[in-house]
């Protein structure tokens, strides 16, 4: 629910990154609104099933490693989080801030208007609505903000992730379009599987070919896909930007360089020390 509030910071993405910057920056004593085109948290983790994250616990500091510590008992692995674990304590971390929550919107333009002021035109389920803001912050992995704000991004990699329930055999594991395994405990296997389409319209076509292939193959090993993501997973690259840099951000930008997609923890533990860059 958004109200007329020009907030200090409009937060774009319900990524662990974005989620850490909006409440340390609303107990900071600022107003914030945090926005996600989906209806619950988590970002590529629970919309893509990312679920494979190098986390080194020791390594984590404030509330990157709170969170962690409260998913931990529930993860599948020490390297595959359980996304359902991490949409239920990011939600809880945001209702327990003082931070505003929007979901299931889409910003569809931004302009910044004579007072220095962002307007932010977003898409909602009840309809066509906008919000205003003194600084925005892209915490989206896809960059959805920045582009709107005429900054390049560039596809590094397509892949889609998905679990399989336990399978008699390994024959399906020399499949050439494998890009990472993990077995689980359970003998049930999260695996990665990587897409060639650098085009969004083939993208969806080449997915679709891509899992009825694999399910064939796993018809041997009497295994099945057990759980997908809503889609699959896009890995950009940005290119850097001056425009708005003293009003318009991404985690990227913050932290002075990018991370893999499998270091959303230790990308919001560094973050945290760096919250004063912007």
């Amino acid at each position: 629910m958004i109200n007329n509030t020009t907030y200090d910071y409009i937060v774009f993405g319900t990524t662990i990154p974005g989620i850490i910057f909006a409440v340390k920056k609303s107990l900071a004593g600022y107003s914030v609104l945090l926005t996600n085109m989906f209806g619950f948290p988590g970002g590529s983790i629970t919309e893509q099933l990312n679920c494979y994250q190098n986390v080194d616990e020791t390594q984590l500091q404030g509330l990157a490693q709170e969170i962690y510590r409260s998913i931990a008992p529930e993860n599948f692995e020490r390297t595959i989080v359980n996304p359902e674990s991490v949409k239920f304590v990011l939600q809880q971390t945001v209702e327990n801030s003082s931070v505003h929550l929007y979901f299931h919107v889409t910003p569809k333009k931004i302009v910044m208007n004579g007072d220095g002021i962002f307007e932010v035109s977003l898409l909602a389920k009840e309809g066509n609505t906008a919000v205003t803001g003194k600084k925005i912050v892209d915490a989206s992995e896809d960059f959805y903000g920045a582009v709107l704000l005429n900054r390049k991004r560039i596809i590094q990699e397509r892949c889609v992730n998905l679990f399989i329930s336990r399978p008699l055999n390994d024959k399906f594991l020399p499949f050439g379009k494998i890009a990472k395994t993990v077995k689980l405990s359970d003998g049930r296997y999260w695996i990665s599987l990587r897409l060639n389409s650098q085009d969004e319209l083939f993208a969806e076509n080449e997915t679709h070919d891509l899992l009825n292939t694999f399910r064939e193959i796993l018809e041997d090993s009497h295994s099945r896909i057990q759980v997908l993501p809503l889609g699959a997973q896009t890995i950009y690259g940005l290119e850097r930007g001056d425009n708005f840099k003293n009003t318009f951000s991404t985690i990227d930008d913050i932290l002075g360089s990018s991370m893999k997609p499998s270091d959303q923890f230790q990308r919001g533990s560094v973050l945290e020390s760096a919250l004063n860059k912007f």
